[in-house]
């Protein structure tokens, strides 16, 4: 069964860029990191599974202040079976894609960000660390308006194609410039 429009799901409103995915510092409420949402509001948490040792991405679209996980992905399909929900099981770009039957819906997500996860916010415009050097981060992850902030990382490999990210589009190509009569 192919597993088509993954990277649809939902509309960010009021256009492009007017939202982003924020990560928050639970204890201050400042922004750890924070992506603008892309028109279709489709975004990734990424990380190693702590039990697998596993790539493994949480699928999620926003609209609005809220936002739904539609889907978990993982090379390894036993990183499924942990989440022992119901859903649909399917092969895409190398990945083990659970499409879940019943998506749940936040208005915010609490989360630790440890180097030894690697949590990674995808979105379409590129990817933020959500973990510290050493330590860990207590965060808070929210859709809200909000400017690009926060360290920027290669996307994990494989994600981007998952969620439309920056690896998945073509590059397009620079115009050449017409030179100028001196």
């Amino acid at each position: 069964m192919a597993v088509a429009g993954l990277a649809l799901g939902g509309a960010a409103p009021a256009g492009p860029g007017a939202w982003s995915v924020m990560a928050l510092d639970a204890a201050t409420g400042r922004p750890v990191a924070a992506r603008p949402l892309p028109a279709t509001g489709t975004f990734a948490l990424a990380y190693v599974h702590s039990a697998y040792r596993a790539p493994t991405a949480e699928l999620f679209a926003a609209a609005g202040r809220r936002f739904t996980m539609y889907a978990v992905a993982s090379p390894n399909e036993a990183v499924l079976d942990y989440y022992a929900v119901p859903g649909t099981r399917a092969r895409l770009a190398g990945w083990w894609v659970l499409r879940l039957d019943r998506s749940v819906a936040f208005g915010e997500v609490p989360l630790i960000g440890t180097p030894v996860g690697g949590r990674t916010l995808v979105t379409a415009s590129g990817c933020a660390a959500l973990y510290p050097r050493s330590g860990a981060h207590d965060l808070r992850v929210r859709v809200m308006a909000g400017r690009r902030t926060g360290a920027a990382v290669p996307c994990p490999p494989g994600v981007a194609r998952l969620t439309g990210g920056p690896a998945a589009a073509p590059a397009t190509p620079r115009p050449t410039p017409t030179p100028r009569p001196p």
